[in-house]
């Protein structure tokens, strides 16, 4: 008898619906899985948006996570200062006692990893940058160094985080080592080639920042107009990355004027007195053209 109902207790489950589940090997080892993983709260750079859910292995969590070290988030709070919130769980290898498991980050990870009662702000980023140099409106020779200025500036709404300003020189212009300065600063720039990459840092609102540095134009660098291009970016607090357009600043190269002497035709000879006069014109050369033909008369006597 006893036989028979186990025989039939399968056929009972299909009739009925399902009264009896006989789990499959797959829903075990899914179970399984499930169980390998833990809901986190994970510290972000937002003051806004402090943490994101996160839900990773559990023995990832106790060898990673773990050093998300900090407290609570809090209104007032200093930026990037604040830990992971995790609760406590058992794993295959331990026991993990928890990180920031206070009741107010309890109420946090309850909530869905969202700050309870808090409103979150929009953030209306702006990154400006502008770029000059002293050359502007007159010329350099091969040589000669030139002073660029750049201000990137904060005219939006809240702090943008990690700026970074990236100038590209153009050839035959090198970067004057140690002649960087950031708000009366030194701040040496990463060089890649003809690229330049200077981190400034976090920048709060309505604030900017002054970069001054020199570049060097080659001894041999041909005539004409030479550009560099730079640009600025940042994140802000919804690490969402922020661009300025990119701004150019150009500057003339000209080749010196070349001075030569020549002797031309034979002494002149003074319709009143006589006298005979040695004249030596001066021709003035410059890129080939001639500007000017200066007589430099010589007298070899002087009459009373």
């Amino acid at each position: 008898m006893t036989k028979s109902i186990k025989f039939f207790l399968p056929l009972l489950a299909i009739f009925f619906g399902g009264l009896f589940i006989i789990p499959s090997q797959n829903m075990v080892n899914a179970k399984n899985i499930e169980s390998d993983k833990v809901d986190i709260c994970h510290a972000t750079n937002s003051q806004s948006n402090p943490y994101v859910q996160n839900h990773p292995d559990k023995s990832g969590d106790v060898n990673g996570h773990d050093g998300h070290n900090g407290p609570v988030w809090y209104s007032g709070i200093a930026d990037h200062s604040w830990g992971d919130i995790i609760p406590p769980f058992d794993y295959d290898g331990g026991h993990y006692d928890g990180k920031n498991w206070t009741a107010a980050g309890q109420d946090i990870w309850n909530n869905g990893c969202v700050v309870p009662n808090q409103v979150v702000p929009s953030q209306n980023a702006a990154l400006n940058l502008t770029k000059t140099n002293d050359k502007e409106g007159t010329f350099v020779n091969p040589g000669m160094d030139v002073t660029y200025t750049l201000v990137v500036s904060n005219n939006g709404e809240g702090t943008i985080y990690n700026v970074e300003v990236t100038d590209m020189l153009p050839a035959d212009f090198n970067y004057k080592a140690g002649s960087a300065k950031v708000d009366g600063v030194a701040n040496e720039p990463t060089i890649t080639g003809n690229i330049l990459v200077w981190h400034i840092g976090n920048l709060p609102e309505n604030q900017s920042a002054t970069l001054v540095y020199i570049a060097t134009a080659d001894t041999d660098v041909p005539k004409g107009i030479y550009t560099n291009i730079a640009q600025a970016q940042g994140m802000d607090r919804f690490e969402k990355t922020i661009s300025t357009e990119e701004v150019r600043s150009s500057i003339e190269v000209r080749i010196p004027s070349v001075l030569s002497e020549t002797t031309i035709g034979t002494p002149t000879v003074l319709p009143i007195t006589g006298e005979e006069i040695p004249v030596w014109p001066l021709l003035l050369t410059t890129f080939g053209s001639t500007l000017a033909i200066i007589e430099q008369i010589v007298r070899k006597n002087l009459s009373k």
